[in-house]
């Protein structure tokens, strides 16, 4: 500036030219320093395809609570209680502003109707700047947390648009909570009164999230046993259902329990056995 007494002296962190003669003072030489403030953010989105991924298409969450925590010690624990929190805006933006160094751990309430996103091989290092991948690595009292991320004044991408103080890397992908139904028609009741055999008629959508609803259609009020097995044949679900005659929906539920992966649904009635695969 123009006024020497008040103004900041300092070109790239020096101060020449300065000469002082014999029992001379000046008090003009000043430097004025400013601390950069930090932001983080920034998407929480609806990932349909349960890759872990933002793919084109898949669209933001609304009005979702975020929690921001200290970690100053890196375990990947929060040191103590939120010290900010915030709400996903139009389009499943946020941010959180006006932060120091240091480390930090982002937590997503979990909506009702939505799950714990699927994880990548990169999902658990938020400090490599991967703008595209869900950083949700565990669940803690229905929340979905990040493991800590390290913000640096003038040491944040900017490949994320914007500066050099902001990392807008740090995103989460949620699954929504959807069931799959398996709609079997009716069956041919044999002379011995046997079924002869299932036909499926419908399996939507596969893979699924957390339920599995079976419309199943009997001839006649009996037991039926339902179990769901993996792809080496281990049962990881199974149930005895008394249905009625006529139609039936039978609900599976808390299945997001299960990993990802390949799975196939059985029915038993009487010697007839209906198998159908599914995903999740």
């Amino acid at each position: 500036g123009t006024n020497r007494t008040v103004d900041s002296d300092p070109v790239g962190g020096i101060v020449d030219n300065i000469v002082l003669g014999a029992g001379e003072n000046n008090l003009t030489i000043d430097a004025g320093f400013y601390c950069a403030v930090l932001r983080l953010g920034n998407y929480v989105w609806n990932d349909q395809n349960k890759n872990g991924i933002q793919d084109i298409g898949e669209s933001g969450l609304t009005g979702v609570t975020l929690n921001l925590y200290k970690d100053d010690n890196g375990d990947n624990v929060p040191d103590g209680a939120p010290i900010k929190t915030t709400l996903t805006g139009v389009g499943g933006l946020y941010g959180f502003s006006s932060l120091t160094p240091g480390k930090y751990i982002v937590g997503v309430k979990i909506p009702a109707g939505y799950f714990a996103g699927v994880t990548t091989a990169t999902s658990s290092s938020p400090d490599n700047d991967n703008n595209s991948d869900n950083n949700g690595v565990r669940t803690v009292s229905g929340e979905m947390r990040s493991n800590y991320i390290t913000l640096n004044t003038f040491g944040e991408p900017t490949i994320d648009g914007d500066d050099l103080n902001g990392n807008l890397t740090m995103d989460f992908g949620l699954l929504c909570g959807t069931a799959a139904r398996v709609v079997i028609t009716n069956n041919t009741l044999g002379s011995n009164n046997n079924y002869k055999g299932f036909s499926i008629k419908a399996i939507y959508p596969n893979p699924f999230i957390d339920k599995v609803v079976i419309s199943y259609t009997s001839e006649k009020a009996q037991k039926v046993a339902i179990r769901i097995f993996d792809n080496t044949g281990k049962t990881v679900y199974s149930v005895p259902v008394a249905v009625q005659a006529g139609k039936n929906n039978i609900q599976l539920s808390n299945l997001n329990r299960f990993t990802a992966g390949n799975y196939f649904i059985e029915l038993k009635a009487n010697d007839a056995v209906f198998t159908q695969k599914l995903m999740r």
